[in-house]
């Protein structure tokens, strides 16, 4: 094995770490890359901490995926080291993503209940059946990071395979 593959790879991954670096600390004024996402929905306002993870751990795992993907195509997807650099990321994106999932179907079902009903229920007929329900907005949110689990788990599927197919191909190239 060449020493120069690993120190290339290595050079790329951080590359894309110090531009994401750089891309949160323009877009957060931060340098840790720590910001709160404010969402005022009708009467209720949310805040969420985002956290380093969350601002540049997230866009490197993505990045670093979609360039790594494209490098694999053009070399169709024969390097051993490149092929294992798109799964670590795939993976850790789906494990994000599943966090992600996990919080907002969390902040769905305490939200779905909870909404004020409008007009004021005196103003509205004696019957109970004419009371308007509202749905919890996070329910699209939900459906949307479910969606993203599938195509990144599809993603993860598709390169394991080519990876596997790939693996005995050349045993002197990592």
């Amino acid at each position: 094995m060449k020493p120069v593959k690993p120190i290339k790879e290595l050079l790329i991954l951080l590359i894309i770490l110090i531009l994401n670096w750089l891309l949160a600390f323009i877009l957060t004024k931060s340098i840790t890359g720590a910001s709160t996402i404010d969402i005022n929905l009708h009467d209720t306002y949310f805040v969420f901490k985002l956290t380093w993870r969350q601002n540049i751990l997230l866009p490197f795992l993505l990045w670093t995926m979609f360039v790594y993907i494209i490098r694999g195509a053009k070399f169709y997807f024969k390097n051993r080291l490149q092929n294992l650099i798109i799964l670590f990321s795939v993976i850790w994106l789906n494990f994000s993503f599943l966090e992600y999932y996990k919080q907002a179907s969390h902040t769905e079902a305490d939200t779905s209940h909870s909404w004020t009903i409008y007009p004021p229920l005196s103003a509205l007929s004696q019957h109970p059946s004419s009371i308007p329900t509202h749905d919890s907005p996070f329910v699209g949110i939900v459906q949307v990071l479910f969606i993203i689990q599938i195509i990144l788990l599809a993603i993860l599927v598709i390169i394991a395979f080519i990876t596997g197919k790939n693996w005995n191909t050349n045993k002197n190239v990592l």
